[in-house]
């Protein structure tokens, strides 16, 4: 047998092996499940405070989008709506575009000669800028597409409701002038066959309408030519014109030729029914649907303006 002895074993620098009898001698569980499950709820809280945080930022811009909308809306666009139509009358209330023009013609009836220069220059400057003024506001991208279309209809708000005043300013004068021509009619037939300045004027008119008045008899003939000559819109516009420049009062005298008609036709005022006939039918047959652009921007102004805060409605739903 040898003498050698053998090598003494080399000591592991490895901790022991864990004796898993020894590590559960007093029934522990392991605490790595716990902190994982930990883990996992602290994430998700942390993704839905993340969540409930960006959607509280999202509601802030759309909450202070609206402020910003609603001051446009009641302050610049209202100060339009209130000189076109009147204070306390809210444009959403007409039924239609119907109604709204019944509004503006009723208005336009009770001042012909002013109203559409009030429209021109008082009630149109208001909505000028009010369309860069909504494509530049600052807001969420959902809005862009609806301010887009609400700023073009308020640029066709203006220029709808300017068509229709440069048309009703010449149709202001006409009734003017129809106005006149009828006041001093009656003033004619009033009189007694006292030469006041306004019969005296009106004597001129019904020479200028038919020149050959003085031959005429009685009221007859005139009432024929002017059943016969109103059809022409040229005869009307002469009326209007020309003629009715001469039943401004002035201080006319009287003469024998004033007497003479005075005394033919002082008695039968049915001429000046004839007249209101003749104008009548004259508006009608020149009538045009002048409001009809501003009745279409109008619908789209409820339209777009609607779409606008019913995003909004719907941003904000949960606040």
């Amino acid at each position: 047998m040898s003498d050698e002895q053998p090598d003494a074993p080399v000591p592991s620098l490895l901790p022991p092996p864990v004796d898993p009898s020894a590590y559960d001698l007093k029934g522990k569980k392991s605490k790595l499940p716990t902190i994982l499950v930990i883990l996992g709820l602290l994430a998700a809280v942390g993704a839905l405070t993340m969540k409930l945080m960006k959607g509280r930022n999202e509601r802030k811009l759309h909450a202070a989008f609206m402020e910003r909308f609603k001051e446009v809306e009641s302050g610049d666009v209202s100060q339009f709506w209130i000189c076109l139509l009147g204070p306390n009358v809210d444009p959403g209330l007409f039924a239609d575009n119907v109604a709204l023009g019944q509004r503006i013609d009723g208005t336009f009836a009770g001042d012909p000669l002013h109203f559409p220069e009030k429209v021109l220059d008082e009630c149109v400057p208001r909505l000028k800028g009010l369309n860069e003024k909504a494509a530049t506001m600052e807001a969420p991208e959902d809005y862009r597409e609806a301010l887009a279309r609400y700023g073009k209809s308020l640029d066709d708000l203006g220029s709808g409701i300017t068509s229709w005043a440069e048309r009703a300013k010449g149709r202001g004068e006409e009734r003017n002038a129809e106005k006149k021509i009828e006041q001093a009619g009656t003033a004619f037939h009033a009189t007694a066959g006292k030469a006041v300045s306004e019969a005296i004027a009106y004597a001129g008119f019904l020479r200028c309408v038919a020149p050959e008045i003085d031959k005429m008899a009685d009221a007859q003939p005139l009432l024929q030519l002017l059943f016969e000559e109103c059809k022409k819109p040229e005869f009307v516009a002469k009326i209007r014109t020309q003629c009715a420049k001469l039943v401004i009062a002035t201080e006319g005298k009287e003469d024998k030729a004033f007497k003479d008609l005075f005394k033919k036709f002082g008695a039968d005022d049915r001429e000046l029914q004839a007249f209101h006939d003749c104008f009548k039918k004259s508006r009608k047959a020149g009538k045009q649907d002048d409001l009809s652009p501003f009745g279409k921007a109008w619908v789209s102004y409820m339209e777009t303006s609607g779409a606008v805060r019913k995003i909004g409605a719907a941003a904000l739903k949960n606040d």
